[in-house]
């Protein structure tokens, strides 16, 4: 009897010590896996709603016509470029008779597909948000390495904590 009272002791105190050694182990992963949380859901917002926002993606105007008149080359004089080295995305909207432009940098031109005028431009987050979102942002050996560890610090803070809730007073045996 005495040895039974001391066995559960025992292994009463073993649990105990794991529980403990769990519960920091996932209060330092939160700790350092929350700031990259932070971001990705913040990006994630601001990705959600860049329609709705000027500072994220510039608003575009509306055409004069519906029909795309102006040539290749007229939409270079309208931008005032010699070549297309500079543009990174180049797209014709018939329907809604305008030419978005994207250049390296950035910017973003909307043009009127009748006469070339400039309807709208501005500089274009879009690209930036989705970089820090999905985490490219980092690059190279270093970011997929920094991910793949971030990666399992998040799978270890899932388990730990499905772990500890499972542990808990909610899901006891006692309670019910």
């Amino acid at each position: 009897m005495f040895r039974k009272k001391v066995l559960y002791i025992k292994l009463w105190l073993v649990n105990r010590n794991m529980k403990i050694k769990i519960r920091i182990i996932h209060e330092y992963l939160s700790l350092i896996t929350a700031p990259y949380l932070f971001i990705v859901i913040l990006t994630g917002v601001f990705l959600l709603v860049r329609n709705d926002f000027n500072f994220i993606k510039p608003k575009l105007k509306q055409s004069s016509s519906k029909e795309i008149t102006i040539s290749h080359p007229e939409v270079l004089n309208s931008l005032s470029l010699k070549n297309w080295d500079s543009i990174s995305h180049y797209r014709v909207y018939p329907s809604k008779g305008h030419i978005l432009v994207r250049f390296k940098d950035g910017q973003q031109v909307q043009l009127d597909g009748k006469t070339g005028e400039v309807l709208s431009q501005g500089q274009l987050m879009t690209p930036l948000l989705i970089k820090l979102h999905e985490g490219s942002f980092f690059g190279g050996k270093f970011g997929r390495y920094f991910f793949l560890l971030l990666g399992l610090m998040f799978l270890t803070l899932f388990g730990t904590g499905v772990y500890l809730l499972t542990k808990s007073k909610i899901f006891s045996k006692r309670s019910c």
